[in-house]
Order: C-alpha cells, then structure tokens, then sequence
C-alpha cells in the first residue's frame, strides 16, 4: 500500500487534485479554437474563389461553344468539299 499512495502523492504533485491542469486545458482549449477558426477561414476565402472561377468559367463559356460550333462546321464544310473533289461524285 505504501508504493500506492506514492504514487497517487506523485500524481498530485505533478497533476494537482487528480485534473488536469488548468493551464494545460486552457492551453489545449486556445490551440484548438485556433485551428478551427483557421480551416474557418480558409473555407470561405476557397469558397469564394471557387465562386469567381465559376462565373468566369460561366462566361467563357458562350464564346468558346460558338468557337466550337464554328470550327466544327468550317471543318465538315473543308471535308465534304475535299470529298466531292476527290471521289468522283
């Protein structure tokens, strides 16, 4: 029994009355409300860049379809013109 209570003289030199020690707890608590106050933050400024990516995206958009649409019909006009020249039709 003699090494029991010891050991529980050490825990409370060390620990105070069996908590944690205050200190340590607020410590842990700061460090904590940082970090989430941090991921936070940078959750809404990647939030907010996404939502500028995404109209200037939006608006690309338009112009880059026609730009498509326009290659595509130049391209299969040149083809069937090529066709109708070289296969005898």
């Amino acid at each position: 029994m003699a090494s029991g209570r010891k050991n529980q003289r050490n825990f409370k030199k060390i620990w105070g009355n069996g908590y944690i020690c205050p200190h340590a707890s607020v410590t842990i608590g700061a460090v904590v409300s940082s970090v989430t106050n941090a991921l936070k933050a940078t959750g809404k400024a990647l939030g907010a860049s996404l939502k500028g990516i995404t109209s200037k995206l939006g608006s690309m958009f338009p112009g880059l379809i026609s730009q498509v649409t326009s290659f595509l019909f130049k391209t299969m006009g040149q083809m069937v013109s090529y066709l109708t020249e070289h296969t005898g039709c």
